[in-house]
């Protein structure tokens, strides 16, 4: 038993920084390509923490996402859920931003369209991978006649 959770507890915290290094590294490039200061990269310490809690939330979120047993469509429903209030939580009330701005409910909204449409986008590629899998395994009938 103790062994099944120190893996899965392991493979979370691998996958978590698989994530976070993804998020670093692509929000160094888009900052190299926004603004020509070689000398500051904009991330504090404390700003790194918070991506690596996210990407830690994230990642455990993905439970839902994995869970077969349920429909696939409450499954996306509760990792949205999750993800929305992991973004609200770590972002928005851990930084006191919902109490300095107003536009904390605009942050939580652009966020949702975003998972939204990755959401889609995600959900269109695998119904047409599935397709393709049936079609596939549909019985096969050769062209080619043996004429005797």
């Amino acid at each position: 038993m103790k062994n099944k959770l120190t893996n899965k507890l392991s493979n979370l915290f691998k996958s978590s920084c698989v994530v976070f290094t993804a998020v670093v590294f692509s929000f160094y490039i888009l900052q190299r390509l926004i603004t020509k200061d070689q000398g500051n990269w904009g991330l504090d310490l404390m700003d790194l923490f918070l991506v690596l809690l996210t990407s830690i939330w994230f990642t455990a979120t993905n439970v839902f996402l994995t869970n077969k047993k349920l429909n696939i469509i409450l499954r996306v429903a509760m990792h949205f859920v999750s993800s929305t209030l992991g973004f609200y939580l770590i972002f928005i009330y851990l930084t006191g931003y919902a109490k300095k701005s107003s536009n904390a409910f605009l942050l939580v909204i652009a966020f949702a369209v975003a998972y939204i449409i990755v959401a889609v986008a995600i959900l269109a590629i695998r119904n047409f991978i599935i397709k393709k899998k049936t079609q596939d395994k549909e019985k096969y009938e050769s062209i080619y006649k043996d004429e005797e």
